[in-house]
């Protein structure tokens, strides 16, 4: 093999390098984009409860009230069992009491529903 044609493969082998390392810092970056997105490094944490009914308005990003202070959102809505499985993102520094029932309650023009 000439010298020509052996660096013309370590030339091709370079950019290929490159251009794979390239994509997958681009990868990488898209990957931590959507998981800070999805609030995966605020510190927030997920608690989920199921609940006979889930239809009136909820819907992923709806407020998480306690004591009519916005401590977190919905992040998803699943039919497990007939129920509505509900997963809440709640912010670190709420800390949920172990004893607490929840409540979906439609909101209107003037606030939640009591």
């Amino acid at each position: 093999m000439s010298r020509a044609g052996a660096s013309g493969w370590t030339g091709l082998l370079g950019r290929s390098a490159v251009v794979a390392l390239t994509l997958a810092v681009v990868a990488a970056g898209v990957v931590v984009l959507v998981r800070n997105a999805d609030g995966a490094y605020d510190g927030d944490y997920q608690v989920s409860g199921t609940f006979s009914a889930a239809g009136q308005g909820l819907h992923d990003g709806s407020e998480v009230d306690y004591d009519g202070v916005q401590v977190g959102q919905v992040t998803g809505i699943a039919l497990v069992g007939g129920r509505a499985r509900v997963t809440l993102r709640i912010e670190p520094t709420f800390r949920v009491p172990a004893d607490t029932a929840a409540t979906i309650r439609p909101r209107t023009c003037s606030g939640p529903k009591r």
